[in-house]
């Protein structure tokens, strides 16, 4: 490979999609890449969620786990009981090596990258599947209230250890005790 350089030209082959064709004609695609902003596409996602629009998130390779975290972020500011659709994938990308000697023709290679593509809705989906979950049950919120409560507050201590301090009277008392010890131990030693 050390007589090629990579193009600019990359083509994407169509995936072959994971979701019904009808599901995928009203929804809002989202492709997500590795310099995607966050905030910017939570919001509109999730602008779009309350409006009753099905959003459609797609990422790629090192984009997946962005993705990922956008939809984690949008499920748990919304607020909205939402029906979420896992699928994975592997998306052809088709890259061009044009030669740096004369002679040896252009490289045509595909590239399979994995993909992620995650639907997102405020109405449940029509087909059973197993990637299809549902979000924010009331089970859920009340476990997650509970935690945020224990976690508030402070831990009580319990037992004494080495690192707290003493009180005045109680270390004063530990003082003389040592000091005790150490007369009785050098008067024993002496004799």
């Amino acid at each position: 490979m050390d007589n090629y350089v990579i193009s600019d030209t990359e083509e994407d082959e169509d995936p072959i999609l994971p979701f019904p064709s009808s599901i995928l004609e009203s929804a809002r695609i989202f492709n997500v890449n590795k310099n995607t902003k966050v905030h910017s596409m939570v919001e509109s996602a999730t602008t779009l969620l309350k409006e009753g629009f099905v959003c459609y998130l797609r990422g790629e390779d090192e984009a997946a786990a962005k993705a990922i975290t956008i939809v984690e972020i949008i499920k748990r500011n919304s607020k909205l009981i939402l029906f979420q659709w896992n699928e994975m994938g592997l998306i052809k990308k088709i890259q061009y090596w044009n030669s740096m000697v004369e002679g040896l023709s252009r490289l045509k290679v595909a590239v399979q990258k994995p993909s992620i593509f995650i639907l997102l809705s405020t109405v449940p989906f029509d087909i059973g599947n197993d990637n299809i979950q549902c979000t924010l049950e009331e089970d859920g919120i009340s476990a997650k209230n509970e935690r945020k409560e224990e976690r508030k507050q402070p831990k009580k201590r319990t037992g004494d250890n080495n690192w707290t301090r003493k009180k005045g009277e109680i270390r004063e008392n530990h003082v003389k005790e040592r000091r005790e010890l150490v007369k009785q131990f050098e008067t024993a030693s002496v004799q």
